[in-house]
């Protein structure tokens, strides 16, 4: 069948097909171009003569098929002429005949022409024998003039294949009809079974045969070796497993797939297709042995026994999970420029990807492209895209045919206007205006834009805006839109537990990268230090008295220690804050900073005052946001925002237009606060109402229920999202029934002896997210449990528990009401002593948080610490220092002194030797690894990082609370020494602790999740915004066909409206253009993004080597509480996804220093304080809830002032 790339199924690799080995092999020649000489059926092995004389017998699924065949339509790279493959010649040279001469060259010499023998086009010109628009069949022909031969139904011609456009059907195609001829729910689908005739192709249906005019069918987005997935799932086919299309039952209107388990003839309307498919280029963004970060790699086949994607990379061809691999922007063919220019290629031209450059390492990280005057090797991130390949550039011109009254193939000025009169949302143009856009178009001024005119200037001369709405209008946005959301696989290599990866950070954050961190057991952390000195200390840093006063009285010592404190109101405890906390308490001993009287009462002090105010606007201001208020009303909502009783008394004092106007400049110019400036907000507003309920259940002598989240009165709503049954992909084990604490342990307590890692023990949900950070937050944070539980009471079974959103610390209050199974034991988190409730409660108080038990069933351990502690999390790739253990033992060392929390996946390399034939593994993969005592894809905390006596050491914990490593240094290990034990504390016992060689971890990981949070040194300044949402207006992109009853079918170039959030794969809608409504494809449609937000950040006396972090919070998912219906009544889902947020950082030269798609709650970035101020642009094509935008800096003072800026600026900023 004639495809743009030749077919890698095992079963078409037959004698005569030119391949490529994908097995690295010292005997074999590297990248040699073979061809199969016989087929051994019974083996499922080929053998292959390459032109060096060597013969070797070889598996098919170990072949990748070259995209030069005999035969094949050639371009040499030198000269663009066009030659046709005659065979292959020694030395690994193809015999190129062109234009009668034969060329011996190697096969990067050629590119693969766009036009192929037997395929169907369109004969974009005219002359006397051919009318434009004709389509004909292309002969494998090519004559000295370099044209090619077609067969149209009046003749034969020969033409240049330039001027011929592909058809989008070709035979072999499954097809279903523009007009179904009946309105049957199912689509009948069939299948191009003749050639041409008349302009005609026969097809055969499910009703008969037929001939159609090629305008009369769809190309079904399904063919033969389509990857797909099936939209349900059973035993035999698990969720989210691939398969591929091998034929098709026309009779029955179904296509047969090949899955793991068995090949099934399937509904098109069940299937999905895939977003990775054979031939894409795909990118490694992690790193291994075997592949380094960055490189490409083409998609061939599904592996036979795993649900894997093989994958041929510049270094051999491995088997990797789909959800691993990312969809390179630039394809093989596709059309790119160059962000730069030079002499060589200038400004604005645009170049063909060719292929994969493969540099002497084996390394394959960047893409030739042909330009002009030659080709040259370019890094991905050095181009932008325009995607102008021949499908697109059929497009463009049949949109020309469409407004071409006259047929010449060219536009008038009236009929440039009638395309771009069809837009909709666009800021309105005058006569004038039109009339400089089409002259700036008329090269030649001879009235009229010819398709190349129309391109030229859209890729070099057009300002962006101009280039979108043109674009727009001949419905081809995407050529420099944004880069789509993709729509993602359910992840089945990873548990449930653990899905969306953070970014890399190159380093550990710290507040004086150039400085060496010194260890937090200096002697100058035992200084000791006064109240006094304190609050004066916590005044300076913008923390109000009564916040500084309790975190000193917490820590129940007379005159605490900076040592002591550093771990108080959200710090880490580590040297970093401790440094920044001695300096600010020498100024207070140096008389630099005022003293603070604790006699007076903060209201009566003007700078506590001041704060307060600043403080307060800030809470009413997040509080409006939170509401989706704007600033004038915030009279009406003082009282709601739950301020600090100084901010409210403070506030309450302004008039009413006082007030508002503070909120609006506060609106529109943020200027930093210390970054925990809402902690005495929420804990004293958690205190009172916890304190009322005690009081109002003593007086009434009653336990606490709570009704918010009542267990036994709407048990649905506590457990379920949809509040009704379980959804889909949740495997926690529903309630037997429910007790409070006091009636499972009548004497129990909320702590026993202290709080240790060792206390959690995970129950039958899937948290080990939520427990394994636990575990890191106890184990690192001494202060961590004081800080979470404000207050509670034992008596009545009430718990006020601290969390961090977007930015602000908060509170929920729960009762004591726990699940259990069906011998009343506890059936979730518990501790590991039966009298003591710490971790249930808060595992309770996490499932309030996200607002069902349901929504904890799964996630990351970041987003846990997060949603306690707040700050900016990410991770460090372990590949770079696979082959150093010493050196990534020392990245792990410098984490934990800058205060770091940590927490690791064990997840194996995807390929390579085991090291641990000890342990009896020849292998690894993940049905080993009960061999080692861990749990693959399962989070564990990081407790403690050592270096004894020449061994460089880590303390992991499974949150299961059993189940250990049996390896090296494990705890029946014969490395230990008696000595040692006692140096580090390890003992013997099941209890899930245990210690590893980094030398070991290295190889069991592949990257280490960090959390970095903030405490009171840290200054903060912070914007906030929501993008639209409803009312959005997306275009259709192609034609499509409904597949079933409930979707809807589009022509390219209709306008539809989402009903609801445009989120997953389909979107409910109506066709605007049609009136239909229905289902569509999200993929299948441009979304216009209208809304942009834009900030400029300035910075004053932050010093030159300290990090200043931008990040977007946004929102938390979970907490919205979405859903979908499943389909034919299966279970419900969960939305949880985010769309994408587009964000784009500037320099003070104008220099870009961050772009990125935003696809997490959060993501950060860090800036050069030398290069402020920075300017910030964010769009969301679809709607992305709430954000704030923060940037946080260790000392000095940040302001983030909102820009005006209109959708047509922004573009001109990010294309420029």
């Amino acid at each position: 069948m004639p495809a743009d790339r030749e077919s890698d199924d095992t079963d078409e690799i037959t004698v005569g097909s030119y391949v490529y080995s994908m097995d690295v092999d010292e005997d074999m020649p590297r990248g040699e171009l073979g061809v199969v000489v016989e087929v051994l059926s019974a083996s499922q092995k080929r053998i292959v003569e390459f032109p060096s004389s060597y013969k070797f017998s070889l598996l098919a699924s170990k072949l990748n098929v070259s995209d030069f065949q005999k035969g094949t339509f050639v371009h040499a790279v030198d000269d663009d002429e066009l030659g046709i493959i005659q065979g292959l010649e020694e030395g690994n040279l193809l015999n190129v005949a062109v234009k009668g001469e034969e060329r011996k060259e190697k096969p990067d010499r050629f590119i693969r022409c766009d036009i192929q023998p037997g395929m169907y086009v369109f004969w974009s010109q005219a002359n006397a024998d051919v009318a434009r628009g004709q389509v004909g069949e292309v002969l494998p022909e090519v004559n000295d003039e370099g044209k090619v031969k077609v067969a149209f139904p009046r003749g034969i011609s020969w033409l240049p294949a330039m001027d011929l456009i592909r058809a989008d059907i070709q035979a072999g195609n499954y097809v279903c009809r523009k007009s179904p001829s009946d309105d049957s729910e199912e689509v009948e689908l069939g299948q191009i079974v003749g050639g041409l005739e008349d302009g005609k192709l026969k097809v055969q249906f499910a009703t008969g045969e037929g001939n159609f005019k090629l305008s009369d069918l769809i190309c079904h987005e399904m063919q033969r070796g389509s990857f797909v997935t099936w939209t349900k799932s059973d035993e035999d086919i698990p969720e989210g497993h691939l398969g591929y299309v091998v034929d098709i039952r026309v009779k029955k209107n179904r296509l047969r797939v090949k899955f793991l388990s068995d090949t099934w003839n399937m509904k098109p309307s069940d299937l999905a297709l895939h977003r990775l498919q054979p031939g894409r280029y795909v990118l490694w963004e992690k790193a291994d042995q075997d592949i380094p970060r960055g490189d490409i790699g083409e998609v061939v086949r599904l592996h036979d026994a795993k649900n894997m994607i093989r994958v041929q990379w510049p270094r051999g061809g491995w088997s990797i999970p789909p959800h691993r691999l990312a969809v390179l922007p630039f394809q093989k063919g596709d059309s790119v420029q160059w962000k730069k220019s030079d002499k060589d290629v200038v400004e604005g031209e645009v170049g063909k990807v060719m292929w994969v450059r493969q540099d002497k390492s084996n390394s394959g990280d960047r893409l030739f492209v042909k330009f002009s005057k030659g080709r040259w090797a370019f890094e991905p991130d050095s181009l932008k895209q325009c995607n102008m390949n021949v499908a697109t550039l059929m497009r463009v011109k049949s949109t020309f045919r469409r407004f071409d009254r006259n047929g010449d193939g060219k536009l008038s000025q009236e009929e440039l206007v009638a395309i771009l009169l069809q837009l909709k949302g666009e800021e309105p143009m005058n006569d004038e205006d039109y009339k400089l856009l089409f002259n700036s178009m008329d090269k030649d001024s001879d009235g009229k834009v010819s398709v190349q005119e129309f391109l030229d200037y859209i890729f070099a001369e057009a300002e962006p805006s101009q280039s979108k709405m043109l674009l727009d209008g001949f419905g081809q946005t995407g050529l420099i839109g944004f880069t789509g959301e993709e729509d993602e696989d359910p992840d089945l290599e990873l548990h449930q537990d653990i899905k969306q990866e953070p970014q890399v950070p190159s380093e550990p954050l710290q507040a004086r990268p150039s400085l060496v961190v010194p260890s937090i057991d200096s002697e100058r952390y035992d200084e000791k230090v006064s109240r006094e000195d304190w609050a004066c200390a916590m005044l300076a840093l913008g923390v109000c008295r009564q916040a500084a006063l309790d975190s000193y009285d917490a820590c129940q010592m007379e005159r605490p220690s900076i040592r002591d404190l550093a771990s108080k109101l959200n710090g880490s405890g580590a040297s970093p804050e401790a440094e920044d906390l001695l300096a600010v308490l020498q100024r207070v001993k140096d008389g630099a900073l005022s003293a603070v009287d604790l006699s007076v009462p903060d209201e009566e002090v003007s700078e506590e005052r001041n704060l307060a105010k600043q403080t307060g606007i800030e809470g009413l201001l997040f509080h409006l946001h939170v509401q989706d208020k704007p600033p004038a009303a915030a009279p009406d909502e003082l009282f709601a925002a739950k301020l600090s009783a100084l901010e409210l008394k403070v506030l309450s004092a302004l008039t009413p237009e006082e007030l508002t106007e503070a909120v609006a400049a506060a609106s529109r110019s943020a200027s930093s606060l210390s970054a925990v400036n809402s902690w005495q907000r929420a804990r004293e507003n958690c205190s009172r109402q916890v304190k009322e309920i005690v009081d109002s259940c003593k007086s009434n002598g009653e336990k606490y229920t709570d009704k918010s989240f009542d267990v036994l009165g709407d048990e649905k709503a506590v457990i379920f999202v949809d509040k009704e049954k379980r959804g889909y992909g949740c495997g926690m084990t529903p309630p037997t029934g429910w007790k409070r604490a006091s009636e499972l342990q009548a004497d129990g307590k909320l702590f026993v002896d202290g709080c240790e890692a060792n206390d959690i023990n995970q129950g039958r949900i899937g948290d080990c997210y939520l427990l394994g950070s636990l575990g890191t937050m106890v184990g690192n944070r001494k202060a961590f449990l004081q800080q979470v539980f404000v207050a509670h009471d034992w008596e009545v079974g009430v718990y006020g528990v601290l969390f961090y959103s977007e930015g602000h610390f908060t509170y929920t209050i729960v009762d004591d009401y726990l699940a259990v199974d069906d011998g009343g034991q506890l059936l979730y988190g518990k501790s590991s002593s039966k009298d003591e409730f710490w971790v249930s409660i808060l595992e309770k108080a996490f499932a309030k948080h996200l607002t069902c038990l349901e929504q904890i069933d799964g996630g990351q351990p970041e987003e846990a610490i997060y949603s306690l502690l707040g700050g900016v999390n990410g991770i460090y790739t372990i590949r770079p220092d696979r082959g150093n253990p010493p050196s990534f033992f020392q990245k792990m060392m410098h984490a934990c002194n800058c205060g770091e929390l940590l927490t690791v996946v064990f997840v194996c390399p995807h390929s390579a030797w085991s090291k641990f034939g000890n342990l009896g593994i020849q292998y690894m993969d993940r049905s080993t690894w009960d061999k080692l005592g861990l749990q693959y894809s399962h989070c564990y905390s990081v407790l403690r990082v050592a270096e004894v006596d020449g061994q460089q050491l880590i303390c992991f914990r499974n949150p299961w609370g059993h189940g250990e490593w049996k390896g090296r240094w494990s705890d029946a290990s014969e490395e230990w020494t008696e000595e040692l034990r006692e140096k580090l504390g390890a003992k013997k016992g099941d209890n899930g602790q245990f210690w590893m060689a980094v030398e070991d971890y290295v190889e069991l990981s592949q990257e280490l999740r960090f959390c970095r949070t903030f405490g009171p040194t840290w200054q903060c300044a912070t914007q906030y915004g929501r993008f639209q949402e409803g009312n959005i207006t997306v275009r259709a992109k192609k034609d499509y066909q409904k597949r079933g009853g409930d979707e809807m079918s589009h022509k390219k170039g209709d306008l539809i409206e989402p009903v609801g959030i445009m989120q997953g794969m389909f979107c409910k809608g109506v066709n605007l253009t049609s009136g239909d409504a229905g289902m569509f494809l999200t993929k299948n449609v441009d979304l216009q993004c209208m809304d942009v937000f834009a900030c400029e950040l300035s910075l004053a006396d932050v010093a030159a080597d300290a990090p200043v972090i931008l990040t977007v919070m946004r929102q938390n998912r979970k907490t919205c509480r979405e859903f979908k219906g499943g389909k034919d009544g299966g279970p419900n889902r969960a939305l949880n996804d985010y769309h994408w947020i587009h964000t784009f950082v500037f320099n003070c030269d104008g220099e870009r220093v961050w772009k990125e798609n935003i696809y997490m709650r959060s993501m950060f970035t860090t800036l050069d304080p030398s290069k402020a101020p920075y300017t910030v642009y964010m769009t969301c094509p679809n709607g992305g809830k709430r954000f704030a935008l923060c940037a946080f800096a260790p000392h000095g003072a940040l302001c983030l002032a909102k820009k005006d800026c209109t959708y047509r600026q922004f573009l001109d900023v990010i294309y420029a």
